[in-house]
């Protein structure tokens, strides 16, 4: 905050900066302030801030006067900060939202009662409303977006489960294809073997009645019945 350098000696020195303004707004405060008048000024800045050593006048105009070459910085900060304060609240509210919106407030009372500049004092009392309002809807949108994130979870949950239930029952299903594919080759290759048998022992029983003297014979129809080639 802008406030003018004053030596370690001077009657001013235990002062803040926003104290300093305090004082000078009073002084120059026509209406319920000092309206120009030093001394009137410099007995209520001792009540109001207990001001350890009261100045004179000419220690007080000289205070005064630098001041004064510092007020249309002054006042230009303080519309600065009231608008960067809007504009910050405006877009994305935080933790310090009270804070803001209380420094705000007292900005506005400052100047009601102690600038008393009701112009200004109006203008922070908009600001304020304004990070309220900011700071409601900010609130509603975050209930909002926590809620659809909550039904977006619930939802993933579910559908990932129904996935899961439905890729067990796949694989499941498969594994009964694969065993039953499996047994139906068992039982006709088991049927097969059994036609094999069958006509084998045909085969033995008319070798019998060919002629033991002729191996070739007995061979060939053996061969026929394997569905080999025969033996050249």
């Amino acid at each position: 905050m802008v406030a003018a350098t004053v030596r370690a000696d001077s009657w001013a020195a235990p002062l803040s900066a926003a104290q300093m303004w305090a004082i000078y707004d009073f002084h120059y405060n026509p209406d319920g302030g000092a309206a120009g008048k030093w001394d009137v000024t410099v007995e209520w800045a001792e009540k109001e801030f207990e001001l350890p050593r009261k100045p004179g006048r000419e220690a007080f105009y000289k205070w005064l006067r630098s001041m004064r070459e510092l007020a249309p910085a002054h006042r230009r900060e303080v519309r600065e900060t009231a608008d960067e304060i809007a504009a910050e609240g405006a877009k994305s509210l935080s933790v310090t939202d009270e804070q803001i919106v209380a420094f705000v407030k007292s900005r506005a009372l400052d100047a009601a009662t102690v600038a008393k500049n009701p112009k200004e004092a109006e203008r922070f009392i908009r600001i304020a409303d304004s990070l309220i309002r900011a700071g409601q809807k900010s609130a509603e949108l975050r209930l909002k977006g926590e809620e659809l994130a909550l039904k977006t979870a619930a939802q993933q949950t579910r559908d990932e489960q129904l996935k899961l239930a439905r890729e067990k029952f796949e694989e499941e299903a498969a594994r009964r294809t694969a065993a039953e594919a499996r047994a139906e080759k068992a039982e006709a290759e088991a049927e097969a073997l059994k036609a094999t048998i069958k006509e084998l022992e045909k085969a033995l029983q008319d070798a019998g009645k060919v002629n033991v003297a002729d191996p070739a014979r007995v061979a060939a129809e053996v061969d026929r019945i394997l569905g080999r080639k025969p033996q050249q």
